[in-house]
């Protein structure tokens, strides 16, 4: 028993046993290993090993010891610590989310885990350009992983699949025209592959690449001056996007930019009418921005919901299992 405790709270099976400096050891270790993720996420690792270690340590240690004691000081002392450590880390340092959907793709796919930097906000604003876990406007319940591609104050427009932030083309240089990817059937159970063009973005230095429908590159040769569903804002919509607008039946606290007419009767390719994003707020976009669920439907979401900036895969998730070879990229 005092190896099992050992292993849920580091260091607990030495102070039952008696040994209070391998105890602290062991407690303190472990919290300061996971914190070091940011230098190394290999390092959450080596916190893993360490709990094995301090499990192991605990074992030999209650079979040494004269008597156990359960509810001693020391033993409550070192629970407290591993709990207090590990709810300060989840809440402020560092957290661990699960990309749900292929929203994401290709930078995150589905059952990848990655490590969210809870901390570094509160000092380094976030950035264009940033991989985020948001929160939900319409229903804080629910978080995203997204990328932020405009804050407060900038203007959004996507036309013919090119996405203009301030003005300004996002630089996007076709990767594949022929690329596929594997898609997850909810109500089915089963993986399917799904055919698109693979495209890489920069944004603010932040080089990232994305996915559209795979017919954008004969259009784009061709020169079809062919409007997409996906484009932004919606031709002919008379309100900004918001919760209002995707429905969710029932009333929210969001701000709502405004939509700003520059060229009417213009080609379905040509900027014609952008997004103003309001003060306080972040414009996010899937990554797989022909299968994305994001603020071009449900609107802004407010900075201060954003949750952290993710800075790495520590687990990578495929169709056959788990991928090590992404651990440690983004």
């Amino acid at each position: 028993m005092p190896a099992i405790a050992s292993f849920v709270f580091p260091g607990l099976g030495d102070a039952i046993a008696g040994r209070t400096r391998w105890a602290l050891g062991w407690a303190l270790a472990v919290p300061i290993a996971m914190a070091l993720v940011f230098v190394s996420v290999w390092m959450f690792f080596v916190a893993f090993v360490l709990r094995i270690a301090s499990m192991i340590s605990a074992g030999v240690s209650s079979s040494r010891a004269e008597r156990l004691e359960w509810f001693g000081a020391w033993p409550v002392v070192i629970a407290c610590i591993s709990i207090g450590t590990f709810m300060a880390l989840r809440m402020f340092v560092v957290e661990g989310f699960k990309a749900p959907s292929s929203s994401m793709y290709p930078t995150l796919q589905i059952g990848d885990h990655v490590f969210v930097d809870k901390l570094s906000p509160h000092w380094h604003a976030i950035e264009r350009g940033e991989v985020v876990v948001v929160q939900n406007p319409c229903n804080p319940e629910i978080e995203y992983l997204k990328r932020v591609v405009a804050l407060g104050g900038d203007t959004v427009e996507i036309r013919c699949n090119v996405l203009y932030v301030n003005g300004a083309a996002v630089p996007a240089t076709l990767v594949s025209a022929a690329a596929r990817y594997q898609d997850y059937d909810d109500q089915n159970g089963r993986w399917y592959a799904k055919a698109c063009s693979r495209y890489h973005e920069v944004l603010d230095g932040h080089g990232y690449d994305v996915f559209h429908d795979s017919e954008r590159p004969a259009r784009d040769a061709r020169g079809a001056a062919e409007g997409d569903v996906r484009d932004f804002p919606r031709l002919g919509l008379a309100i900004p996007p918001s919760c209002r607008d995707a429905a969710y039946g029932r009333p929210v606290s969001q701000p709502e930019g405004k939509l700003v007419v520059t060229k009417p009767a213009a080609g379905a390719c040509e900027r014609q009418l952008y997004y103003v994003v309001p003060d306080g707020s972040a414009f996010v976009l899937g990554d797989n921005r022909y299968n994305s669920n994001d603020s071009r439907y449900w609107g802004p979401a407010a900075v201060d919901k954003i949750r952290g900036r993710v800075f790495a895969i520590w687990l990578g998730g495929s169709p056959d299992g788990t991928d090590w070879s992404r651990i440690g990229s983004l």
